[in-house]
């Protein structure tokens, strides 16, 4: 599988589909996807990282979680997530490390803005050994 994921038709907002062939990579390809929906950033250079550790009650929940706590890194600091390492998931747990760029102040390379990210339409599942998460962001 070349793109971790697609976009979906959606009235309002944006809606995108993710696959990972474990749990780990569904949640670092769902970081991906929506930061390549944000920006260009294969010329921004990475320069820090940031250690990311959230909750859930399920796996849809815990998602929500991991995106929001990653977009916040954007909303908040100017900073853009553009790799994600070491992801442990245990039970509704994660643990992981956002790879950061510097402050943005160039925003030449933004392509579309997110706002948040929903609960509506969010789904983690495991079908024929492949994971598929499908989230919807405000934008």
């Amino acid at each position: 599988m070349n793109v971790p994921y697609r976009h979906l038709d959606h009235t309002a907002d944006l809606r995108v589909e993710v696959y990972g062939e474990t749990l780990e990579k569904l949640f670092a390809n769902s970081a991906f996807a929506m930061f390549d929906t944000i920006a260009e950033l294969r010329h921004i250079p990475p320069r820090n990282q940031r250690t990311i550790h959230v909750d859930g009650i399920d796996l849809a929940d815990l998602m929500f979680n991991w995106l929001r706590e990653l977009l916040s890194i954007w909303t908040v600091d100017k900073c853009l997530v553009s790799g994600t390492e070491n992801i442990k998931i245990k039970e509704n747990s994660l643990l992981a490390r956002a790879v950061c760029t510097p402050p943005l102040t160039d925003r030449s390379c933004l392509k579309h803005e997110i706002k948040a990210v929903t609960y509506h339409g969010l789904e983690v599942e495991k079908t024929d050994g492949l994971w598929t998460a499908r989230v919807i962001f405000d934008v």
